[in-house]
């Protein structure tokens, strides 16, 4: 977000909702000697998108995506790293140059007091909130007898380590003593991790009687 900001993204920059981190951070890379700067605000003018939020998410799956610092070299093999990351692969250079540049290490120490109060105001309500998604899951969970599941017209395509299975699923269980029944068309996403296919997706939207 430093880099990104540094070189024009200005998404919501007048919020009242924005962290007064924000500004403050844009204000110490501006008064600093970042050589990289200039071809950072290159590649990000190249790589514009029609939305904030597709702006925004290209540089998130990106950061997901590598190492972080200092290299910020990605880690993944190419089939697993998302399609708008992959195209931000020349990133990584410029992102060590800057980080190097910014001393992005001391503005992060410096920064993080006021992150962690920040994090803090979080913290009890979603604690609150985990346990009472427990709770209610684990309510559920014993509501729910009888399961009884098939799986009909499945094809499967499969493109090196990635496969994909759709079907259609029938499901017919009891639930609080009534005998229920769904109908979904079903989307499996499976990956190969050391030989075995492991599920990294379950789609599957049951339709109306």
């Amino acid at each position: 977000m430093a880099a990104i900001n540094a070189v024009g993204y200005k998404a919501d920059n007048g919020s009242t909702m924005n962290h007064p981190l924000r500004e403050a951070i844009q204000k110490e890379l501006a008064k600093r000697n970042v050589p990289s700067l200039a071809a950072l605000k290159d590649f990000f003018d190249k790589h514009r998108k029609r939305t904030d939020n597709a702006e925004l998410g290209q540089y998130i799956s990106f950061a997901l995506s590598c190492s972080g610092p200092p290299s910020f070299e990605f880690t993944q093999r190419d089939v697993d790293i998302p399609p708008d990351a992959a195209a931000l692969r020349d990133l990584s250079h410029l992102m060590a140059a800057f980080y190097k540049e910014a001393n992005v290490d001391d503005l992060w120490k410096r920064s993080q007091p006021a992150i962690d109060q920040y994090l803090a105001r979080y913290q009890e309500p979603v604690i609150n909130t985990v346990q009472e998604i427990n709770g209610y899951l684990r309510q559920m969970t014993g509501a729910v007898s009888g399961v009884r599941s098939e799986l009909r017209d499945a094809e499967e395509r499969v493109w090196g380590d990635v496969g994909v299975v759709t079907c259609w699923l029938e499901q017919d269980y009891t639930f609080e003593g009534d005998a229920q029944h769904i109908s979904a068309p079903t989307t499996i996403v499976l990956r190969r991790e050391g030989g075995e296919w492991k599920v990294v997706l379950f789609h599957s939207i049951p339709l109306p009687e």
